[in-house]
């Protein structure tokens, strides 16, 4: 089952928060009508950004990444390229980290299912 990152943005706060979930939509909807405790009473919520990976624990793992950054200039560069990457300011420590779990045998998750 394939699972997604995204990032939305409140209206009234113009704060972001990421998540990932199996279907976007429905979370999307579930933060609106307050039924996210994280999210409670900082909305709307609009999507702004969202990608697919092959599973839910891929996605998990890409989510927990992003948020370790903390980081807003991160955020709105993803929204703006519509894309992950890890060139960005900052993240030099936890491209490393990818990298050498990816030498290692692991897989990257920062790296996206691309569709033709």
């Amino acid at each position: 089952m394939n699972g997604y990152v995204y990032i939305i943005q409140s209206t009234s706060t113009s704060r972001y928060y990421i998540g990932f979930s199996i279907d976007v939509i429905r979370r999307i909807n579930e933060h609106n009508t307050n039924q996210v405790y994280a999210t409670r009473r900082r909305g709307p919520w609009e999507i702004r950004y969202y990608q697919e990976y092959p599973n839910l624990t891929i996605a998990r793992k890409v989510e927990n990444r992003l948020k370790k950054f903390k980081n807003r200039h991160i955020i709105e560069r993803i929204i703006i390229d519509q894309s992950i990457r890890l060139e960005w300011s900052g993240c030099s420590a936890v491209a490393a980290r990818i990298v050498r779990d990816d030498e290692a045998g692991g897989s990257n998750p920062l790296t996206p299912t691309t569709h033709d």
